[in-house]
């Protein structure tokens, strides 16, 4: 008796674990996937300024967060997922400030302060590359983002994303099957993930679809990837290498689409090495 017992208590703790680690782990998952908008608000004189209401608007969905400043003036939103955002500070007694093109890009952690001016005078202020912080000073994580302009310009042999990996610092190839290394360590201990979800072969230690499995993403779905190769945030784990960290396109209120066509046709292949020493001309 005393044997069951134990046993139903330990089966008790362990459902009580999964059931509270279950959200903290999607969470972090939807973190790893995101981006976060941060900040301060203050007054002419330098003072905070608490309960200012500030809303993001997505440009590319319209999906809007709202939430308000706290008793030292500060704010956050979180999970917003990337793209141009417009973000707006108001609160009765002040004129409106509005910030447009704010670009937020998979993993970015941003800081973006207001400063709003007494009410009479409404004021609106187009966010440009001076007006806003060159460096995530809340971040220590380094990383590069290859984004959809790259994706789409850079050519690629065989249309794999992941080959853009090795534009970035520290990583060279580990193979000759497109596996890379970061900073020298084995590719088994890199991590590829898309959508938040694992994207390796874990049997044969590298990307899926490599050597063996089938290639699942083709560059069209992928709207960008960060990679970092050290001082890798909470959310992200099992790296001794590098982490790979990738979304794929998700649709807007617009129209678009994109198409290709991709043929290797004889008639346009050079005459072999061989045939030009014994002048034998091309087959046709």
């Amino acid at each position: 008796m005393r044997r069951v017992g134990f046993i139903r208590f330990f089966g008790i703790v362990v459902l009580f674990l999964l059931i509270a680690l279950t959200p903290s782990l999607a969470l972090a998952q939807s973190q790893a996937t995101a981006a976060t908008l941060e900040g301060y608000v203050f007054d002419p004189t330098g003072a905070v300024v608490p309960e200012v209401t500030v809303t993001a608007v997505n440009a590319g969905t319209g999906l809007t967060r709202t939430v308000k400043t706290n008793a030292v003036g500060y704010y956050i939103i979180p999970l917003l997922p990337p793209g141009t955002y417009t973000v707006t500070f108001t609160k009765p007694g002040f004129a409106e400030l509005k910030l447009e093109g704010i670009e937020l890009r998979v993993g970015d952690a941003l800081t973006v302060n207001g400063t709003l001016q007494p009410a009479g005078v409404r004021e609106e202020v187009l966010v440009t590359a001076e007006t806003l912080p060159l460096i995530e000073t809340t971040r220590t994580q380094p990383g590069t983002v290859i984004d959809r302009t790259l994706i789409d310009v850079l050519p690629l042999n065989g249309r794999n994303w992941t080959e853009l990996v090795l534009l970035t610092p520290g990583v060279t190839a580990a193979d000759d099957f497109g596996n890379v290394s970061f900073t020298g360590v084995d590719r088994v201990f890199n991590n590829i993930q898309v959508d938040g979800a694992d994207n390796n072969n874990a049997y044969f230690g590298e990307i899926r679809g490599r050597t063996r499995a089938p290639f699942q993403f083709s560059q069209e779905t992928v709207q960008e990837f960060r990679v970092a190769n050290s001082n890798f945030s909470a959310e992200f784990g099992r790296a001794a290498g590098g982490i790979v960290n990738a979304i794929t396109r998700s649709g807007t209120n617009e129209w678009r689409g994109t198409a290709f066509y991709y043929i290797r046709d004889d008639a346009w292949n050079a005459n072999g090495f061989f045939n030009n020493a014994n002048n034998v001309p091309k087959p046709p």
